[in-house]
């Protein structure tokens, strides 16, 4: 066989060409990136990037086709691990595709936590880390309360306007829910706005007592509800039982205004506390400075009663007691007074004048 000089150097430019695209290929066509890319962690809809403590997590990511899992940890905001979450990760053969979810007990008082993974890459035995996006941890749930009305407040007229407070600071309020019927069922309250928010409730029934609750939610999901208040809705205020009065005005020389009145009358009356621990009294409306003094409210039970002790030839206040009297039960006010002459203690309810009775004061 006979070989040209023509024929070599044919050859010689057929390799050279070949070396030479190959070059080209390797510039154009690089190795592929072995790394894990949009690995994202995320709680249950709704909640963005706030979490609490019993949430289920969901994983997303890709990492190399041939990758296996190696490891994956929920970590603090110092990459400190807080839990294995490993058995909660899959990866698709061959497409790399990462997922899964698990629910998580605890975050062990984190503030801030995120996710990291460790792959190995079975083509060319490399290990490969990834870190996800950072969850907020909001275990706090949310403050609630209501301002007005106060408790065992009487209404004659409708609608009665229920006002109220709540807050939190971390991952804010999602929403506020108003129940009429002790918590049995709740309604979205009419307006909320800067931390403060507010219902117009119109009662369905008269002479009824209503127990109001108010539940806060914020974004995370946790709940607060509000201590009970109770109001009353009536058409007109509660009958009551009227002693028979001399003269409502004091005269000069000092009207004796106590002479009917005993511990079984009803309405309110005056006395001289001689024993408290075995519940003494002495009639009276005669006192002095150095005596302890009280009143007692009998015969409005299931009321709110305000006690005003005043200056019968002026109509100034000195002393102001209210408070809510259970059904069937009575109630007794201590005070001392620093001043003498003459004074009235004026009983009402539902702001309507029911009783009174005079005494006076000496050295």
């Amino acid at each position: 066989m006979i070989i040209t000089l023509k024929m070599i150097k044919k050859s010689s430019l057929i390799f050279i060409l070949f070396f030479f695209l190959l070059g080209i290929a390797e510039c154009v066509l690089p190795e592929p990136s072995l790394a894990i890319i949009n690995i994202s962690i995320a709680g249950p809809p709704g909640q963005g990037p706030f979490v609490h403590n019993g949430n289920i997590l969901t994983f997303r990511g890709t990492a190399p086709p041939h990758a296996t899992l190696i490891s994956a940890h929920l970590a603090d905001r110092q990459n400190h691990s807080i839990r294995d979450v490993s058995k909660g990760l899959k990866i698709t053969p061959h497409t790399g595709n990462i997922h899964g979810s698990i629910f998580v007990g605890s975050f062990r008082e984190a503030v801030l936590v995120h996710l990291n993974i460790l792959v190995q890459d079975t083509a060319d035995n490399k290990p490969i880390k990834g870190t996800s996006n950072t969850l907020t941890v909001d275990n706090r749930s949310p403050e609630i309360q209501i301002i007005n009305p106060q408790n065992h407040t009487y209404f004659k007229k409708a609608p009665i306007i229920i006002h109220g407070t709540t807050a939190d600071n971390l991952s804010g309020i999602a929403h506020v829910g108003i129940s009429v019927d002790n918590g049995c069922t709740y309604h979205t309250v009419d307006s909320f706005r800067d931390g403060q928010w507010q219902y117009a409730f119109t009662p369905t029934s008269l002479a009824t007592a209503y127990t109001i609750k108010v539940k806060s939610t914020d974004i995370c999901g946790l709940e607060t509800v509000s201590d009970k208040l109770t109001i009353h809705y009536i058409a007109n205020p509660p009958s009551v039982k009227k002693n028979k009065r001399t003269n409502d005005q004091m005269t000069v020389d000092y009207a004796y205004c106590n002479e009917n009145k005993s511990p079984d009358d009803d309405g309110i009356c005056t006395y001289r506390v001689t024993n408290l621990k075995k519940s003494r009294f002495q009639p009276t409306d005669l006192f002095t400075l150095k005596e302890e003094m009280a009143i007692i409210v009998k015969g409005y039970g299931g009321n709110t009663v305000t006690i005003k002790i005043m200056v019968p030839s002026t109509g100034k206040i000195i002393f102001e007691m209210a408070d809510y009297i259970p059904v069937n039960k009575e109630k007794m006010w201590r005070w001392k007074v620093s001043a003498t002459g003459i004074f009235q203690a004026a009983l009402f309810v539902d702001e309507i004048k029911k009783d009174n009775v005079y005494f006076k004061i000496i050295q």
